[in-house]
């Protein structure tokens, strides 16, 4: 009963899409990503039967750093700017006024991507942290477990301890009422960064503890907790970005600039990530343009966990509801008759070759992302699509993404975000060459990576790797950018989430 009803979910529920990509020509997405394309396509023929069209957000990306005159262009034509950091520029407007042939952004020349804002990842718990602890003490003294592992102590009978340094923590928000933090001497100083309209195109309210969550609030008082107990004597400044209203990104990217531009800190940590990609493994990329400009002329050091896409069930680590993360790097290698890349040559059956299949339950929320090494061009090179299958039935494709990439400035990205799983089951990942089926340009040596997540539960997944999968702000190249891998303060041993280097260019990160 439960095989007949699962084929009925596939042939009701996919079928149909199934025998559309097989006969009609894929359209030419240009600047959008699949999700995106389709999403404003079907606003579109919303708008067309008179039925409401929803008011979403967006993030663009520009040729260069955008202007105030960049924005008053984008107004002009029906965009609210949310905020704006560098070449990134975030708006929300009615869905189909994005393919609009007058005033959509594919006519606007200096915009070359267009995708949903990432939404923020989920982080592990910092350890053992003695959430009692009063703070306030005339001599350094150790509250936090990872404080003598690293040796800080032995840092303090040497006479540094902080004095004259000024560290930023950037996080969601803080526990005001946090026993060490308030007690603190100096005390910290709290501020909220918000993306504005207006220059500087962000406001720094004082005083402002940020998200009320109190998973979010132990998260960011935990880290500020170590940095205070790690330097006591140092200026602590505990800066909250809204992972909502006012885009995580783009809030994260000014609060840095203004701890490194306005508090000319000596330090920022941070353990703020995203789900998405927006710039390249390899450290290049519009986010690392912004980065590098932010830190130019400057001492400051930013330190950012490497990433937890080791290869474990996050959920043993951050609690219920939380995201189970994996994560595989590879170079592409083309089996000859379906262009698709082969996981295991090792196997006989094709289809288990060129597969990858990882275990979920029905109504889970996975994201699996694709990105693949051709940022380096202004044009795209290589075109990748992104196939999920049931794992029994693999001619008929559960979801598909197939925004086309050769000759286009999209980024070189696959998203298929917390798509709902049907039923429960075994589904398998396919990476395709669509520039060899289309094109006849087989692939030779070009890098690229899954990144999963099942937002709800547990999954099993069938290959992946601890190696190669450090990604975003983690990747950067600037050397003043530290990313920051997790041991085992008993045996320090690498925890098994702790995503590791190297990067696409060959760099040893973290």
């Amino acid at each position: 009963m439960k095989l007949i009803l699962r084929s009925l979910i596939l042939v009701l529920i996919l079928g149909l899409s199934s025998t559309l990509w097989a006969q009609v020509p894929l359209p030419d997405t240009g600047k959008f990503s699949w999700e995106f394309y389709q999403a404003a396509m079907a606003g579109k023929t919303k708008r067309a039967a008179g039925q409401d069209v929803p008011v979403v957000s967006a993030l663009l990306v520009t040729q260069e750093p955008a202007t105030e005159d960049t924005l008053l262009l984008l107004e002009s034509l029906g965009y609210t700017i949310v905020g704006t950091a560098g070449r990134f520029v975030q708006v929300q407007a009615p869905i189909d006024l994005f393919v609009d042939p007058i005033a959509g952004v594919g006519s606007v020349e200096f915009i070359v991507d267009v995708d949903f804002p990432p939404v923020a990842d989920v982080m592990p718990p910092i350890g053992d942290i003695d959430a009692e602890a009063q703070g306030g003490d005339d001599e350094p003294r150790a509250h936090t477990s990872g404080t003598l592992v690293i040796n800080a102590d032995k840092v303090w009978e040497s006479g540094h301890a902080g004095q004259g340094t000024k560290i930023a923590v950037i996080e969601w928000g803080y526990d005001t009422q946090n026993t060490f933090l308030s007690n603190r001497v100096p005390a910290p100083v709290y501020y909220s960064i918000r993306p504005v309209r207006q220059a500087p195109y962000y406001e720094a309210i004082l005083g402002n503890s940020g998200s009320s969550d109190p998973d979010d609030r132990e998260h960011g008082s935990a880290c500020a907790m170590i940095a205070a107990d790690v330097a006591p004597h140092a200026e602590i400044y505990l800066l909250s970005v809204d992972a909502g209203l006012y885009s995580l990104y783009i809030g994260w990217l000014r609060a840095l600039e203004f701890a490194v531009r306005e508090l000319e800190v000596d330090v920022v940590t941070t353990q703020i990530g995203w789900v998405d990609v927006t710039s390249g493994a390899d450290g290049t990329g519009p986010l690392f343009d912004e980065i590098d400009r932010i830190l130019a002329r400057t001492n400051t050091l930013v330190t950012i966990a490497a990433g937890n896409h080791g290869g474990v069930n996050a959920a043993a680590h951050t609690g219920p509801g939380s995201a189970s993360t994996w994560a595989y790097s590879a170079s592409f290698v083309e089996d000859a008759v379906t262009a698709r890349h082969v996981f295991d040559p090792g196997i006989e059956t094709l289809t288990d070759r060129t597969s990858l299949w990882f275990t979920a339950s029905a109504g889970d929320r996975v994201t699996i992302l694709l990105e693949w090494d051709d940022w380096r061009t202004a044009t795209r090179t290589v075109d990748l699509d992104l196939y999920l299958y049931d794992a029994k039935y693999a001619t008929m494709p559960v979801a598909v993404r197939l925004a086309k990439h050769l000759g286009n400035t999209a980024k070189p990205v696959e998203s298929l975000r917390r798509f709902v799983i049907p039923y429960t089951g075994t589904f398998a990942v396919v990476v395709e060459n669509r520039g060899h089926k289309a094109d006849d340009l087989p692939l030779t040596d070009v890098q690229f990576r899954l990144y999963f997540w099942n937002h709800d539960s547990s999954s099993r997944f069938e290959h992946h790797t601890k190696c190669g999968i450090v990604r975003e702000v983690a990747a950067s190249g600037n050397p003043q950018v530290i990313a920051v891998g997790a041991v085992d303060q008993d045996d320090l041993l690498v925890r098994t989430y702790s995503a590791g280097g190297p990067t696409f260019d060959g760099r040893q990160k973290p």
